[in-house]
């Protein structure tokens, strides 16, 4: 089943014609425990098919049900899940999506999909990645608590060939001569090692491939501390989707477990507060993302105790 990336997201942040129906659900890998999922997911089919009869035209509810109905009744399907699993249904696509960490139970019915679960996903905020070294070669694992799993990474130095190219330590030499004139003999003497040469282009090695994401999270956090102080960043939902829809956004920290119920109107930035049950209100974080992306920004979902605000976002603006 093909991954969630980057490429997608973007196809799915993309209009689409609503309705927009997005299931997350935890998942499990073996027998026993997988034997509960299609019940949940059934019970998770019952709140959408309630939310869509409210306000949607009874044929287009019809056949998005009839693809959600056959997904519950696919035995296979149900006995190779996961972790998680992603659902992303409109009259015009229905992407599934089997998923590597599990996921908060969440059934919505929106314009427009939300995305934040599968943001968190692509980006990995919290998970950690494992590289296993020798000399000449990398690889490189990603996982959690759960999974641990072969990452493809374009660009990554496989080789350390690849990584340091033609910038290898070259072996250095001094001469030293020995007797007075012309006519002295000279002795070659290289200053470390043939192992001392070996021994630092590791060190460079290892610190050119070392994940440094957790600094990266820092960073963009201690960023935005500053940006705030000097007025050129928000916590504030109101004054965040306000510069989100006017594409002063540059970089947008989400709380990967809060849900903000609301709405951000696309050309004013304002935003209508509803209930979640409502078929046109999704999570207002949800859309806030979105707004960035759209505009260029980026986005990264964080675990609650690595935001650098309580509001449930930290943006910064580019101007």
């Amino acid at each position: 089943m093909p991954s969630i990336t980057r490429d997608t997201l973007r196809s799915l942040l993309a209009p689409h014609a609503p309705p927009c129906v997005s299931l997350y659900q935890p998942t499990h890998r073996s027998h026993p425990d997988n034997l509960q999922d299609p019940i949940r997911y059934r019970n998770l089919l019952r709140t959408i098919e309630a939310s869509l009869r409210e306000k949607h035209d009874e044929r287009d509810v019809r056949a998005l049900l009839e693809r959600f109905r056959s997904l519950g009744d696919d035995s296979r399907f149900w006995s190779h899940t996961l972790d998680g699993i992603a659902i992303l249904a409109s009259p015009d696509t229905f992407r599934i999506a089997q998923l590597q960490r599990p996921v908060r139970e969440l059934a919505v019915v929106a314009d427009s999909f939300h995305l934040k679960p599968l943001l968190r996903h692509v980006q990995s905020a919290d998970r950690f990645q494992v590289l296993a070294l020798t000399r000449h070669t990398a690889r490189l694992h990603e996982g959690n608590r759960y999974a641990l799993d072969p990452l493809e990474v374009d660009g990554f130095p496989a080789t350390m060939t690849a990584a340091l190219g033609d910038q290898r330590t070259e072996p250095h030499q001094t001469v030293v001569s020995f007797g007075g004139g012309a006519s002295g003999s000279a002795a070659y003497h290289g200053q470390g090692s043939r192992k001392d040469e070996r021994d630092r282009d590791v060190e460079r090695y290892f610190r050119i491939v070392h994940d440094d994401y957790l600094e990266r999270l820092a960073r963009l956090s201690e960023k935005f501390t500053a940006a705030e102080a000097a007025g050129r960043g928000t916590a504030v939902p109101a004054d965040a989707a306000k510069a989100a829809v006017e594409g002063r956004v540059a970089t947008l920290l989400l709380d990967a477990d809060a849900v903000l119920p609301g709405r951000i109107d696309p050309v004013h930035g304002t935003i209508l507060r509803s209930d979640l049950a409502n078929p046109e209100i999704d999570d207002l974080l949800d859309d806030l993302g979105e707004a960035v992306l759209r505009a260029g920004g980026d986005v990264v979902v964080v675990p609650k105790e690595r935001m650098p605000s309580t509001s449930g976002l930290a943006a910064t603006f580019r101007f």
